[in-house]
């Protein structure tokens, strides 16, 4: 992998930046598509992401089914 013009390498700076909304937000991208296709695979990730990042899953598929209605 390349490295910035100041040496950093760009992947570690989005993971430094990482937040726990971040986290959220990607819970909510697996949550819709598992809605959209019931690919259980899509429903496990998003329930360990959760799990990982100590969120409330029930919070986000409530927003995921609002998002979608």
């Amino acid at each position: 992998m390349e490295n910035t013009r100041d040496g950093s390498n760009p992947r570690t700076i989005l993971l430094e930046d990482w937040t726990k909304e971040h986290s959220e937000e990607l819970v909510l991208l697996y949550l819709e598509d598992y809605y959209h296709t019931l690919d259980d695979s899509f429903l496990k990730e998003a329930m360990q992401i959760a799990k990982d990042e100590r969120l409330d899953i029930q919070k986000i598929m409530h927003r995921a089914k609002l998002r979608m209605a």
